[in-house]
């Protein structure tokens, strides 16, 4: 079980979460971007983003994040933040993103009910893979539960794929590597 200070409570302490246990990526990492390039505002935000600009290869990702909490009401643990989730991270690309991830998690109130709404998403996820999303190389699609983090949809070649971008997507993918963008967090690892 995560000690208290991992439990994932909201979207900042998962971000929290995924920096200090995952982030072995090379590059930037800045939370919560709302404006590309400055002054031009973006919706929705980016929850997290990684930026690395080296003479090898120059990409960004971005991260859509969100806790899923279980409703004492409907007995349950809605999937709405799931769908809004995978909404949101499709629209990354049109923002300049080569590869984009919806990372899920559980809140501590979800208990016993995490596994089958996990097996549930999962579900969800193989039957994504049927649709035209397949064609969407540069999506993944994680779980964090407890102290792991695994893909529910993923590309094997993830690491090595990039978004082709229409104009004004180029345009704002230039703008990231170069830093033209508002934040409200720069992390350091």
């Amino acid at each position: 079980m995560m000690a208290t200070s991992d439990a994932v409570i909201d979207e900042d302490s998962l971000a929290r979460i995924l920096l200090s246990k995952w982030s072995v990526s090379a590059g930037i990492y800045f939370g919560k971007i709302s404006q590309i390039p400055r002054g031009k505002r973006i919706n929705p935000d980016i929850d997290l983003l990684r930026v690395c600009s080296s003479k090898d290869r120059s990409e960004t990702v971005g991260y859509e994040l969100k806790v899923l909490r279980y409703n004492l009401r409907n007995k349950s643990v809605p999937l709405t933040p799931f769908y809004t989730g995978l909404g949101k991270v499709l629209s990354y690309f049109r923002n300049g993103i080569d590869r984009a991830e919806l990372v899920l998690a559980f809140h501590p109130n979800c208990g016993q009910h995490a596994d089958q709404t996990e097996r549930t998403i999962g579900t969800i996820c193989r039957n994504l893979q049927e649709t035209s999303l397949s064609s969407i190389r540069s999506l993944a699609i994680s779980v964090v539960r407890e102290a792991s983090k695994h893909a529910v949809l993923f590309n094997q070649n993830w690491e090595l794929t990039s978004f082709s971008h229409d104009e004004d997507g180029r345009h704002k993918r230039r703008c990231l590597l170069r830093g033209e963008f508002a934040c409200e967090q720069r992390y350091t690892r």
